[in-house]
């Protein structure tokens, strides 16, 4: 598991594929919030979502 503060990610290690699906996935969760994450979690409900946001 990689754990990361999405406000100082360093990504220019990986290749440009990896750099735009780490950059999407932050953004996603950086958009919802913390609130929505932590309400959408207590309700088993996030999972869902995040596989619609995977899919695309």
């Amino acid at each position: 598991m990689i754990l990361l503060n999405p406000k100082k990610y360093d990504i220019q290690h990986s290749d440009k594929r990896f750099q735009q699906i780490i950059q999407k996935t932050i953004a996603f969760f950086e958009n919802k919030g913390l609130k929505k994450i932590k309400d959408d979690d207590h309700q088993h409900t996030w999972y869902s979502d995040f596989l619609e946001f995977v899919k695309k």
